[in-house]
């Protein structure tokens, strides 16, 4: 099973998708205080993943430009590409 962390994010897979989660501290519970994964999808493709990775990302963000939407784009983009590059290092 494969693990990629980027940022906030975890990327796996199983043999038939790549799920998307994110970390998140539990608040209550028996895990509480404690880092947990909270799904943000299931994806056939990696390519998939990342798009909604991205648009996650642009939604939640305070930009107020192309300029800046591109720039977080970017950003995003160098994130996946170190996290992959060390993945297969």
């Amino acid at each position: 099973m494969m693990k990629i962390e980027i940022g906030n994010y975890v990327i796996t897979s199983d043999q038939h998708q790549f799920i998307l989660s994110e970390k998140k501290i539990a608040q209550k519970g028996k895990n509480e205080g404690q880092e947990t994964l909270a799904t943000i999808g299931y994806f056939q493709k990696l390519s998939w993943l990342i798009q909604a990775l991205i648009v996650k990302d642009v939604r939640q963000s305070d930009v107020e430009s192309l300029q800046a939407i591109e720039a977080l784009i970017k950003s995003i983009g160098n994130k996946c590409e170190s996290a992959l590059v060390k993945e297969t290092a």
